[in-house]
């Protein structure tokens, strides 16, 4: 690196290519030549902004991300030189904690601002806090302090929470377990609130190991793995009511995919029926299929029900996520006049929470055949 750096004509093609990472390599020690090195990232990506064609949506969305990435290393300098006080990162925790993955963003590109991100808050910030704790002349840290140092823990626990998420929601499997390897390492640190997030989101990823398993039997004994996982979870005394619902639309989402593959694949539904014993909350009279796929239904909607009826504040999406169940089903082909009943109820439900989704089903509900059952009618007027 060094015999890079005295050597004019290297240092031009990583100013211009590698800013960003070397503005990073030399934030601990020399943040002025991190800062010209940033400032140059800069340069070469307005270079490349004005260049992109009108339509290149996916370079420019590309660009953005990368350009956030540069803004955070940015925020890094400013704290390293300006910041005085524990007050000066009330600003920047806000923004860390309002920025995260959304659906469309580039895992990768999230990967490593978040990595930038822990790595700062591990090594830097930490040095800088020691300093700050070591001018103040009391002993001990204060109330103030101690929150401050609390809140940096959760901050970190939900960068790398937000990217097992984003993550699973992409199908990178890799970078998921990657976030998860770093949350075990971390868990004496945590509350019991915060464990059983970890714990739940390690069961998503046993399931989304599943989802993209190809081996029939493979694929079923990870979704009895997380089934096995998700329920343990679920024994717990001291659950808040939130991370209950959490896991009961877990549990429910393998349930339902189980019933939905023993549908489409032979394989994997006689496989079903020798596994009946691992599903042992579940009362399954007779062994076989028809059976086995009514008692995971069952499942499934009592477990959904229960969360409509707890008191939390994302209720509009429990009951909407009943109502996408209830019509899942009904569009299989069930005739259940329960099953009508539950959706139109838990649509109008939904809408009446505040929920937009559940308002593009509205439609739905006024086909005829809903409506031959009298009070099935009744609940439609009762709720809209």
């Amino acid at each position: 690196m060094e015999s890079w750096l005295n050597d004019e004509e290297k240092v031009k093609y990583i100013k211009r290519f590698f800013g960003e990472e070397l503005a990073m390599f030399f934030l601990n020690n020399q943040i002025e030549v991190a800062r010209e090195f940033l400032l140059n990232s800069l340069d070469e990506m307005r270079e490349q902004w004005i260049k992109l064609h009108p339509l290149s949506i996916q370079l420019r969305i590309s660009k953005l991300q990368k350009l956030r990435i540069i803004n955070d290393v940015d925020i890094f300098i400013k704290i390293l030189k300006t910041a005085k006080s524990w007050n000066d990162l009330d600003e920047v925790f806000k923004f860390w904690n309002k920025s995260i993955p959304l659906p469309q963003d580039v895992i990768l590109l999230w990967d490593k601002l978040t990595s930038y991100r822990i790595y700062f808050i591990d090594s830097l910030l930490s040095n800088k806090l020691e300093e700050w704790n070591q001018i103040n002349t009391e002993s001990t840290l204060d109330e103030e302090e101690v929150a401050i140092m609390h809140r940096l823990h959760t901050i970190n626990f939900n960068m790398r929470l937000k990217m097992v998420e984003a993550s699973m929601n992409q199908g990178n499997k890799y970078i998921a377990k990657k976030y998860l390897q770093q949350l075990k390492q971390n868990m004496e640190n945590y509350s019991s609130d915060l464990k059983y997030e970890f714990l739940l989101y390690h069961g998503k990823l046993i399931y989304l190991t599943g989802e993209i398993e190809t081996d029939m039997k493979k694929k079923l004994l990870k979704y009895i793995s997380s089934w096995t996982h998700c329920h343990t979870i679920l024994e717990k005394n001291d659950l808040q009511d939130t991370m209950n619902v959490n896991i009961r639309k877990q549990i429910s989402e393998i349930a339902s995919k189980i019933v939905q593959l023993s549908e489409k694949n032979e394989t994997f539904a006689e496989l079903l029926i020798e596994k009946t014993t691992a599903f042992k909350e579940i009362n399954i009279k007779n062994n076989d299929l028809s059976s086995i796929k009514n008692a995971l239904e069952t499942y499934t909607f009592n477990h959904l029900r229960i969360c409509c009826d707890m008191t939390v504040t994302n209720i509009k999406e429990c009951y909407f996520n009943l109502a996408k169940y209830c019509y899942n089903r009904l569009s299989r082909g069930s005739n259940d006049v329960q099953l009508s009943k539950e959706f139109i109820y838990s649509i109008l439900k939904a809408m009446s929470y505040g929920s937009l989704e559940a308002a593009h089903y509205f439609p739905c509900l006024l086909k005829s055949e809903y409506f031959h059952d009298q009070e099935t009618k009744d609940i439609f007027i009762k709720e809209s």
